[in-house]
């Protein structure tokens, strides 16, 4: 078997929002282990998590700063705190010599992007940032049907990415409020950076392309004032496919009504997330077809890495995560062909112009 890996996490402590779903994911397939970390700026609630994760006490340290300071062997830096302090502690982890594994989004802008991957190359090291959708078995065997050529061109790409966390109501008629990071706009919304880098991952990872042409629109329909909640976008890439982009944190009745269609001149396709494991492909002659693992007609979803437990046993959310975590663990390791699957700091900083470029059509309208 080979030695598990190292991770140093800063954030991602028991009362972080993803937090335990990056540490599940990364341990899932033996890959990584927690050696040490400063999960919270409150050390008790450091020190609860370390215990929680079994993680020894004198691996804990109050500050990042001094966390980078003891050089302590690692693999690389798991960075999980609220994305406008993304840039500041990547940076760091990377000047101390180590690899990063992100939370997206990788910065709050372009230009912020831009200076991590440039420090990134400077240093000769690595940063991933995850987007663990992709990671979705069903979602890499859309890929592969769509390199097959079985859609035939593709035309249109529809992706859209409702949330009501902005809208929804306690029993009291209260409205939760989200962490106070996320009650401001950015150089880019917030919005942008929590659900439109997803979307517009998912998109560059099925059919590649960059945008040509960009109207977008932006609204603000949820309780949490001043902020934008909501994106209509319509994009023609400039491989000639146009997407659709609907993603907001307004949307009454959905806590994640994640859904991809890809429509093609020989068949389409729909992916829901709600039900992850079942590719629906319908085709020209009329023919409709479900690809899902145990079916013979599937390619991606039957191979060994995805089947944990047996077909009919639907696998979700965190065993997604521990794919991508699996891809990234390939990458550290050297293996070129992870990159298919890994989203780098180059990568994001692609991602983020697109989200500006968005930004700035919808402004002007």
């Amino acid at each position: 078997m080979a030695e598990l890996k190292r991770l140093l996490f800063v954030g991602g402590g028991i009362n972080s929002a993803v937090g335990d779903a990056h540490f599940i994911a990364a341990q899932m397939d033996k890959r990584f282990v927690v050696a040490g970390g400063t999960f919270s700026r409150d050390q008790t609630l450091s020190l609860a998590t370390a215990d929680k994760w079994c993680v020894p006490s004198q691996r804990v340290f109050s500050d990042y700063r001094e966390m980078l300071k003891q050089n302590i062997e690692a693999d690389a830096v798991v960075v999980l705190t609220p994305t406008p302090t993304h840039k500041e502690v990547v940076i760091a982890a990377i000047a101390a010599g180590y690899d990063v594994i992100c939370e997206k989004a990788l910065a709050t802008s372009a230009q912020q992007a831009v200076e991590i991957a440039q420090a990134v190359s400077l240093a000769a090291r690595k940063c991933f940032v995850t987007f663990n959708y992709t990671g979705y078995p069903a979602l890499r065997e859309l890929k592969q049907v769509i390199a097959s050529g079985a859609l035939g061109e593709i035309q249109q790409v529809l992706i859209e990415m409702p949330q009501d966390s902005y809208a929804r109501k306690s029993a009291d008629g209260q409205t939760a409020q989200p962490q106070s990071w996320r009650q401001r706009d950015y150089d880019l919304p917030t919005v942008h950076l929590d659900l439109g880098v997803h979307v517009q991952n998912i998109c560059s990872f099925l059919v590649g392309g960059s945008p040509a042409a960009i109207q977008a629109l932006e609204s603000s329909y949820g309780a949490v004032p001043g902020v934008v909640d909501t994106c209509h976008a319509t994009i023609q890439l400039d491989n000639g496919v146009v997407t659709t982009w609907w993603y907001t944190k307004a949307a009454l009745g959905y806590r994640n009504g994640l859904r991809v269609r890809v429509l093609g001149s020989e068949a389409s396709a729909d992916w829901v997330q709600s039900n992850p494991e079942v590719l629906h492909v319908a085709r020209a002659n009329g023919v409709n077809e479900i690809r899902e693992r145990g079916c013979l007609n599937a390619v991606e979803l039957n191979k060994p890495r995805y089947q944990r437990f047996k077909a009919g046993h639907p696998s979700g959310f965190i065993e997604a995560f521990a794919n991508y975590y699996c891809d990234v663990s390939d990458a550290l390791s050297g293996d070129s062909c992870s990159g298919d699957w890994v989203y780098s700091a180059d990568d994001a900083s692609v991602g983020l112009q697109v989200m500006a470029d968005l930004h700035n059509s919808a402004v002007g309208q």
